[in-house]
């Protein structure tokens, strides 16, 4: 049978295994999002030079102005999105600074309670050690034992008067008369 405490280390190493797999997966996220920067800005820059080679020059500069716009907007949002980042890992950083004292805690508050139910066991035996050698709790002790006996044998005789009953009362319980008055109380 597992503990709490056994459980609850088995739900830590899975959350260190969790945490650091979140980390592997952050890292590799904001590789491939500053991969995604570089080929977005490349294709960005090919569109501009496509626009300035395929239209007329005033058309161009619109289109550059556009694509320049669209640039600045998507710069604007990735810095949205880093100082959200930065945030959150200070949260979770924040969060998991006051989880460390509280497990802690917890953890001692558990030897804590370990170490009282010890006492307590001891404590019990000693006191049932001293208990069995009053005379007072040998006189229960010994009345105890013979009330069991006494029920012991009275149960005994019970069940042989029951089973005599059945065996002497069938010539009785078989006669019709005889129950109907019976049950008349004749």
């Amino acid at each position: 049978m597992i503990d709490g405490r056994h459980s609850f280390e088995i739900l830590e190493q899975n959350l260190g295994i969790v945490r650091n797999k979140l980390g592997s997966v952050h890292q590799r996220m904001t590789q491939l999002g500053q991969k995604l920067e570089v080929l977005r800005q490349q294709l960005n820059d090919q569109y501009r030079e496509l626009a300035g080679v395929r239209l007329d020059e005033l058309e161009a500069q619109r289109i550059i102005g556009d694509l320049d716009s669209t640039d600045r907007t998507v710069l604007k949002l990735l810095a949205q999105k880093s100082v959200a980042v930065e945030t959150l890992e200070r949260d979770i950083t924040a969060i998991q600074d006051r989880l460390e004292p509280l497990n802690q805690e917890r953890d001692d508050l558990g030897e804590e309670r370990d170490r009282l139910l010890t006492q307590i066991d001891e404590r019990m035996d000693e006191i049932e050690a001293e208990l069995v050698q009053t005379d007072s709790f040998q006189k229960v002790q010994k009345a105890l034992e013979t009330t069991l006996s006494q029920a012991e044998k009275a149960q005994e005789k019970a069940d042989h008067a029951l089973a005599d009953r059945k065996e002497k009362g069938k010539p009785y319980e078989s006669d019709p008369l005889f129950m109907y008055l019976w049950n008349r109380r004749f």
